[in-house]
């Protein structure tokens, strides 16, 4: 089913005939005319003829009255009915009365309505104006946050760029690692073995030299143990079994490991030592090094042009962009103005002319209404006095002045009705054909907004206005066209489909510029987000990237002092030596029997050969167990110095198996693990005495001493006090190695005498103490744990040396010619995913800004509500008060027509009669004879007697 056109909202064509300069045309179809104001005219003619009747009405009522017409002869008949009557027309002019009592009260109320709006007025155009000003002020606020967030999004580019070394030398180190990173690192581990392997084959020297040592001293020792035990076991009876037993086992008192048997590494150690001596392996490992971990740096080095050239980019486009955000803004300023202008205005309009001359107008409205309650009060006061005063049983002559006073009050009314009834028509007429199509031509259509779709936002519409204004001025001149009005005024562009209604539309729902200006399409004072996007996405840091080129030519992994070291540790030796056999040695044992096991069983033995028991040999001396440094000091010599961070000081050879049988301090008895000892490095003078490297004053008992954990020198305290503490120089004052005031340990200080007394030690309160097999197994445990895992050591790093170290220096080789081939192509393909990187800082900020522009940028709602306000006060305050205060005079008007008829009916009844026309009596006694009317007929009120005091002047 065709859906039928709506049709065009009524008196949109007159203005648009009128706005293009073609009113005549309005008047060349009167049918149209008359359809369109036929409402109207009828209620116009209507006034009229109310304002020419009721004069004429009232003054041919006055004189027919005068005449004694109509009601103005003073007598009445007197009825049966007349209360009925008057009680009919008590009830209508009293009803009559509170409506026109409404109307006059609603009229007052309007016009105080029209009053208060006219004051209020002011204050709402400014409050209105202000908050639109408000508006435009906020979104220019908006618009700075938003360029403000260019900063922030180069702030971001540029901590990349400025961190270029990490965020794209770390990305081309990471794509080289596979082929050039993994080799480099493994030819530097493989150089700084040359170190490591060298104290390897230095412990392994020493302890193999201990232990031969040792194992021949052992071997000495056990040889005269047997030659003892056979000596002894000699006196036993051949019978005795335990005799027996003895003396086949006294033959494995014999060493286990045979060490003099193991070659020593002093032809190996003497090459790695020519090795270091030769070359500065630690330079070696650090160029190997830097050939893969200063990628990072090389890359900031040739990238600081490129750099210096993005940054520039960045600061010149947030010129051009401020540029596209200042004309946004002053386009946005100059509205803001405009509206101050109007505020301007038309608040002087209203403060100079309409509200000083608003109070004449509003007595005027008042003097209006007072008329009508001249009606209202007369027409009351006459009810109230005929009603109080009234009294039935008076005849029409008789009636009572309070009575007369009110029929006479009534009679007033009608006259003031008469009166001015045709003035308040004339007026009531004016208002209504002023306010009534101002309603409907001017406030509806702005209330629905339809009146903006047949006007300002249709295509052309000021083209014959403009085309007739042209034709008075210049002749022959073409008129301008101009097909979107609204287009031109806001974005300076005709031809872009902007409209009012649109724009209304989209404000109430609090859209912002982006919807409201369409400025994705648009330009607003030149500047449309399209601009602004473009401008964002010129930043074009792949092309400033592009020239970006490391040069790794001049990389080196291998230089000849490289190849020439590992070749030189690879012929050192080290690899030949016959780890295996060390291992088989050491894994042999100090003996073939176990000494506490075979000792505890000559124990047993003695006890057993000869009665009571052998002395136990005395436990290990605990003397150089020791607290405080007179202990160390004077009582007992130390080799191997060590101590725990409270200053007490042990030696190694008598700490190492006491840890391991008790696993305490065996000054405190507290739980203590080796880990918790500090090395000590004691200096002695030409005299082979214990004196301090800077001060170089002997230490005695009463010297203060302390040491220094991370370097384990000892100095006096003096020297540390003068040249550490009191300067705050915390270097140590032989190594210059950073240290802090927590690494100074006291070892000896001559006010703490607690220190010296031996009775709290734990170990002597506690008698314990280590036994002479404890502590020579220890000496044998610890070297050749030494050996042991030294020997492991060079096994693990130096087996199939040669092999490896060709392997390595082949691949390092391969290495350093990739890195110089491709090493300039992966810069350059990192370099592009490092710019899309910083791109996406740019596109992050244009998807922002377009987020912040679909979202909340420039809500228009104040606009809309700037409209509706002024709608809202020119309509629903003033011009509804405006038809109010007309409507309620008509409404009054409406009723004076009855009012004047019930209130001359009425006052017939209330005022006082000159005379009664007849009797009202019974006509069915009218035949009956005089001797049986004895009784007076019922409708018989009063019969009229002859009074000469009644008699008037004029009757006779």
């Amino acid at each position: 089913m065709e859906q039928k056109p709506q049709p065009r909202p009524i008196g949109t064509e007159w203005i648009e005939l009128a706005m293009q300069g073609q009113a005549q045309e309005i008047y060349k179809e009167p049918t149209k005319i008359v359809l369109y104001s036929l409402g109207w005219a009828i209620c116009a003619v209507i006034g009229i003829l109310f304002i020419i009747i009721m004069p004429i009405v009232g003054l041919c009522f006055c004189c027919c009255r005068c005449c004694g017409n109509c009601g103005g002869k003073m007598q009445q008949t007197v009825r049966d009915n007349m209360v009925c009557k008057r009680r009919v027309f008590e009830v209508f002019l009293f009803v009559v009365t509170i409506l026109i009592a409404v109307g006059m009260v609603f009229a007052f109320l309007c016009n105080d309505a029209l009053s208060t709006s006219v004051t209020q007025a002011n204050t709402t155009i400014s409050g209105t104006f202000q908050n639109v000003r408000r508006y435009f002020n906020n979104t220019k606020t908006q618009l700075d946050y938003i360029v403000d967030q260019y900063d922030t999004m180069s702030a971001a580019v540029n901590y990349d760029l400025d961190n270029i070394d990490q965020t794209l030398g770390v990305a081309v180190q990471e794509r080289l690692r596979p082929q050039v990173g993994t080799t480099v690192n493994q030819l530097v581990d493989m150089i700084n073995t040359v170190e490591p392997t060298k104290a390897a084959l230095l412990a392994v020297q020493i302890a193999l030299g201990q232990l031969q040592t040792g194992a021949q001293d052992l071997s000495t020792a056990l040889a005269d143990q047997r030659t003892t035990l056979n000596a002894t076991l000699n006196f036993c009876q051949p019978s005795d079994t335990v005799c027996v037993n003895l003396r086949n086992e006294v033959n494995q008192l014999s060493p286990g490991g045979d060490f003099s048997a193991l070659n020593d590494v002093n032809a190996e150690l003497d090459a790695v030592n020519n090795l270091l001596q030769s070359y500065d392996i630690s330079a070696i490992a650090e160029m190997a090094s830097n050939a893969f971990e200063g990628i990072p740096n090389r890359v900031q080095n040739y990238s600081t042009d490129v750099v210096a050239d993005v940054k520039k980019l960045l600061a010149d486009n947030k010129d051009v962009f401020g540029n596209l955000s200042a004309s946004l803004n002053g386009q946005v300023q100059a509205i803001a103005n405009s509206t101050e202008v109007y505020q301007d205005a038309a608040t002087q309009y209203l403060v100079k002319f309409v509200i000083p001359n608003n109070m004449y107008r509003w007595y005027a409205g008042l003097g209006l209404c007072c008329l009508v309650l001249l009606v209202v009060v007369f027409n009351l006061l006459g009810l109230i006095f005929g009603l109080c005063s009234y009294n039935s049983d008076h005849t029409p002559t008789t009636r009572t002045c309070g009575s007369t006073t009110g029929g006479n009050l009534l009679m007033s009314s009608v006259g003031f009705a008469f009166l001015f009834c045709w003035l308040l028509m004339l007026l009531v007429t004016i208002f209504f054909l002023v306010g009534s199509p101002m309603e409907r031509f001017m406030c509806r259509p702005l209330e629905t907004q339809e009146i903006f779709a047949e006007t300002i936002d249709k295509p052309y519409f000021f083209q014959m206005s403009v085309s007739s204004n042209n034709s008075n001025t210049q002749s022959g001149t073409p008129a301008p066209s101009i097909k979107y009005w609204l287009g031109q005024l806001l974005l300076q562009d005709d031809q872009i489909p902007m409209k009012a209604g649109d724009i209304l539309r989209n404000c109430s729902e609090n859209k912002g510029l982006l919807a409201v200006l369409q400025l994705d399409r648009y330009s607003f004072g030149g500047v449309n987000t399209t601009d602004l996007l473009n401008q964002i996405n010129n930043i074009n840091i792949d092309d400033q990237l592009d020239p970006l080129n490391v040069d790794f030519s001049t990389v080196k992994v291998l230089d000849q002092d490289t190849r020439d070291s590992m070749n030189e540790f690879k012929d050192s030796g080290v690899s030949n030596i016959d780890f295996d056999a060390y291992l088989a040695e050491v894994n042999k044992g100090l003996t073939q029997v176990d000494l506490p096991t075979y000792a505890q069983g000559l124990r047993t033995a003695a006890d057993n050969f000869q009665p009571g028991s052998n002395p136990v040999p005395d436990l290990l001396r605990m003397d150089p167990v020791f607290r405080g440094q007179k202990v160390s000091l004077s009582l007992q010599p130390f080799e191997h110095p060590l101590c725990t961070d409270k200053g007490d000081i042990f030696d190694l050879m008598n700490i190492v198996p006491w840890l391991k049988k008790y696993g305490t301090n065996p000054i405190t008895g507290e739980k203590m693990e080796a880990k918790a000892l500090n090395k000590l490095t004691f200096h002695k003078n030409s005299e082979d005495k214990y004196h301090c490297p800077v001060t170089f004053k002997v230490f005695n008992e009463n010297a203060h001493i302390v040491a220094i954990k991370k370097t384990g020198n000892v100095y006096s305290y003096e020297a540390v006090e003068r040249l550490n503490i009191r300067p705050k120089n915390w270097k140590d004052l032989l190594t210059d190695e950073p240290i802090s005031r927590k690494d100074i340990i006291t070892l000896q200080d001559p006010t703490d005498l607690d220190k010296f007394n031996f009775n709290n030690f734990h170990h002597l309160k506690h008698n314990l103490k280590l036994t002479d097999e404890d502590s020579g197994q220890c000496f044998f445990f610890h070297y050749q744990d030494v050996l042991k895992n030294n020997i492991q050591q060079l096994k693990q790093t130096v087996s199939d040396l040669q092999t490896t170290i060709d392997t390595l220096l082949t691949s390092a080789q391969d290495a350093e010619t990739y890195l110089q081939n491709e090493g300039g192509n992966a810069v350059k393909e990192e370099a592009k995913t490092y710019a899309n990187t910083l791109l996406g800082y740019a596109q992050q900020y244009a998807d922002w800004i377009m987020v912040r522009f679909s979202d909340d940028f420039g809500g228009c709602k104040p606009v809309s509500d700037a409209y509706q306000s002024i709608v809202l006060l020119a309509c629903s305050y003033f011009l509804d008060a405006f038809n109010g205060f007309w409507f309620g005079l008509g409404w009054c008007l409406l009723f004076y027509v009855p009012s004047i008829i019930f209130g001359v009916k009425l006052a017939k009844h209330y005022r006082r009669m000159d005379y009664e026309t007849e009797y009202d009596y019974d006509y069915r006694y009218e035949n009956v004879p005089m001797s049986n009317a004895t009784t007076p007929s019922p409708g018989f009120k009063k019969a009229f007697f002859f009074n000469p005091s009644r008699v008037r002047e004029s009757d006779l």
